[in-house]
């Protein structure tokens, strides 16, 4: 069955797993209304808005884009882009759709690229200033923690979580989860937020202007 990319973002949006998404990491706060409320309804209202077009997030070609993309830089008040890679989509009468045939490992890592880029904004919305590394820190984690309440599974076991960011940040997912305490699964630990930082990808640095949607 077609699945049109917005249900898709709106779905992974308010789903009931994004209620564990609840934490502080550094300066900035982590909460579930952020996506299931404020973010999803700048995506209903049209204040973010989907597309699959490179070159409207500054890539030229598919193949040199990211999975996906929020451009928190854009001037408060306007429309703001959410990229996501065409070579996840397809386009049928105007409309985009996911491509058919992706695996549930493929969905789930997909639903983690939106709530990462979903971070970005929700860091937008809040107007907190961030540097690049934190900024992207909390988007990695909260991205790998949806991927695995998805069961988003690594090709193979993660021998070295310090090998990279995706890798440190699924393995503190995985703490994160196993955690029965509400207060200590609540505050990231400083070491953790520091190590996650150091090995993170960031952009230019005028991309992190957080300044409203």
């Amino acid at each position: 069955m077609s699945v049109l990319l917005r249900d898709f973002v709106l779905e992974t949006l308010t789903h009931e797993f994004i209620g564990r998404l609840n934490f502080r990491y550094g300066p900035m706060r982590v909460y579930p209304d952020g996506y299931r409320r404020d973010i999803a309804g700048c995506v209903r209202d049209g204040l973010i808005r989907l597309t699959i077009d490179p070159a409207e997030v500054g890539y030229a070609g598919a193949a040199a884009a990211p999975a996906g993309s929020f451009v928190s830089d854009t001037p408060r008040g306007r429309i703001h882009p959410f990229f996501v890679n065409p070579r996840l989509c397809e386009t049928r009468h105007d409309n985009v759709y996911l491509v058919a045939g992706l695996s549930d490992n493929e969905r789930a890592e997909l639903r983690g690229t939106i709530v990462h880029e979903v971070t970005h904004a929700l860091q937008d919305y809040q107007r907190q200033p961030l540097d690049p590394r934190t900024a992207e820190g909390a988007a990695y984690l909260a991205g790998a923690i949806v991927r695995r309440l998805w069961r988003y599974r690594t090709a193979t076991p993660i021998v070295n979580p310090r090998a990279s960011g995706l890798a440190y940040s699924l393995h503190l997912a995985d703490r994160f989860l196993a955690e029965t305490d509400p207060h200590r699964r609540y505050l990231i630990p400083n070491d953790d937020v520091m190590i996650l930082n150091s090995l993170v990808t960031t952009g230019a640095a005028h991309r992190y202007v957080f300044d409203g949607i």
